[in-house]
């Protein structure tokens, strides 16, 4: 039977039979990063590249109508707050949990 060890890169149970040689980036770590830059939460709404989630908007909008009675341009967007936190484990297998937060836009019709 294999003893699960503690590796010391950053505290994951490694089964290795033979040391291995190569290290591993941090996957997740990359994928939080690529996230946070999408959305780019922590960053004011004046101060943001125009990249990811806000690249996005800036090229759908303006929205028209057909008959162009209506003009909604788009101003600013906002995430509400998480119902779960990162550091907070659940294991249920009756839920469905995700860290699922709103989004808000602000728009201007003209």
């Amino acid at each position: 039977m294999l003893a699960a060890k503690k590796s010391t890169l950053s505290d994951r149970l490694t089964f290795e039979k033979t040391k291995s040689e190569i290290e591993f980036p941090d996957l997740l770590g990359v994928q939080i990063e690529a996230f946070q830059s999408f959305i780019q939460e922590n960053v004011p709404e004046d101060e943001r590249e125009n990249l990811g989630l806000q690249e996005v908007f800036t090229n759908v909008f303006p929205l028209e109508d057909p008959h162009r009675n209506y003009v909604f341009e788009y101003k600013s967007y906002f995430l509400g707050l998480a119902k779960y936190k990162w550091t907070k484990k659940i294991w249920n297998k009756n839920w469905e949990i995700s860290y699922f937060s709103s989004e808000n836009v602000k728009t201007k019709r003209s």
